[in-house]
């Protein structure tokens, strides 16, 4: 459904379908970001700009030790609750890097850098 000030409402039947748009992305239409949330009582058309978000963020050469889902929950703490564990980390096949998708709260400073037992990443 097409709402006022470029929003869109999106009702999905399958829920693989709903977490696809939600998280599968970033979406780019028209050369347009698209930016994807679940609906939210307190949402509204005139709002001035987006509260929170769900980002793709990298952990670059953890040591092997750390591949496993429950740590990187932990650690992803200090970035925003995990929506999604890349699939290669949740079968801890170690590689360059681990990918998390995580909701930021933009209304707050984003975090460029997380120290992980004395290693910055």
């Amino acid at each position: 459904m097409d709402l006022e000030n470029d929003f869109f409402l999106v009702r999905f039947q399958d829920k693989n379908d709903y977490n696809k748009a939600l998280i599968g992305g970033l979406w780019v239409i028209f050369g347009r970001y698209l930016i994807v949330q679940p609906w939210s009582l307190d949402f509204s058309t005139s709002q001035s700009g987006m509260e929170s978000q769900v980002i793709w963020t990298q952990l670059q050469g953890l040591p092997k030790g750390y591949y496993s889902y429950c740590l990187l929950m932990v650690i992803s703490k200090t970035v925003g609750p995990v929506v999604k564990l890349d699939m290669h980390t949740d079968c801890t096949c170690m590689g360059i890097f681990t990918q998390l998708a995580v909701w930021v709260d933009l209304r707050k400073p984003l975090v460029s850098k997380v120290r992980i037992n004395s290693h910055l990443q």
